[in-house]
């Protein structure tokens, strides 16, 4: 059987948390002692995955010298950006250079908390058979995201740019069909964005859907939510 592997997105300058976290990438921002990825990589051990590819860029070898090969009991591997490719161009590069054993299932924002239930997921995606399926957090309360179109029979149809309250917006966790994701991405330029160039073209097309899943969220891109994390993440 497969492995569970996980795509870190974690090569960010992480430029709205440099008033806090100094010196190091995004990710790596101290929470209680230990990295913010630390956590991120444990919380989604407990949730079965046993493989993680960090996708690096900014200070990469602060995360290299720190994980190594492994953390705990989970086996890790790295793929390094020369240059800023964006969230969609990290993929393409990631999916283009692993190994069949290492291509990933899961994709996740190495600065996002999101306490996703992996195999709740993945039973909703393989029901669905479209290249990615994303997780989807409703928010009553949004100033900050744009929102998700989702149809009732899991289909999302687009998404809207203007953040709204009562919102269900995209948590930065998607379970993904890798040999077809990566032939999609075969036509995008080297670097991109997923979330603005691929994501809207894939539900256009009708080959994305999301999953809700009402789970903890948070995002630590900003000095305010950063603050947050000491105390909410377990």
């Amino acid at each position: 059987m497969k492995k569970l592997t996980a795509l870190i997105l974690a090569g960010g300058f992480g430029t709205r948390l440099q008033s806090v976290v100094k010196d190091v990438p995004k990710p790596m921002a101290d929470v209680r002692g230990e990295p913010f990825l630390a956590h991120l990589i444990r919380y989604y051990q407990l949730q079965g995955v046993t493989q993680f590819v960090l996708s690096v860029g900014y200070k990469a070898d602060t995360i290299i010298d720190y994980f190594s090969d492994s953390f705990e009991s989970a086996s890790i591997q790295y793929i390094r950006e020369n240059v800023p490719l964006g969230t969609g161009g990290a993929i393409k590069y990631a999916l283009n250079h692993l190994a069949t054993d290492w291509q990933p299932d899961l994709i996740l924002n190495g600065d996002t908390w999101y306490e996703a239930n992996v195999s709740e997921l993945i039973g909703f995606a393989m029901a669905k058979h479209v290249p990615v399926s994303l997780s989807v957090k409703p928010l009553p309360l949004n100033d900050r995201y744009g929102s998700v179109v989702l149809e009732a029979s899991g289909r999302i149809s687009g998404f809207r740019a203007d953040p709204s309250d009562h919102a269900n917006i995209n948590a930065g966790c998607y379970y993904i069909q890798a040999a077809t994701l990566q032939t999609i991405l075969a036509g995008y330029p080297d670097t991109f964005s997923f979330e603005s160039s691929c994501l809207p073209q894939l539900a256009q097309a009708g080959q994305l859907s999301g999953y809700i899943c009402d789970a903890t969220f948070l995002d630590i891109g900003i000095p305010e939510d950063y603050a947050k994390a000491a105390s909410l993440l377990p």
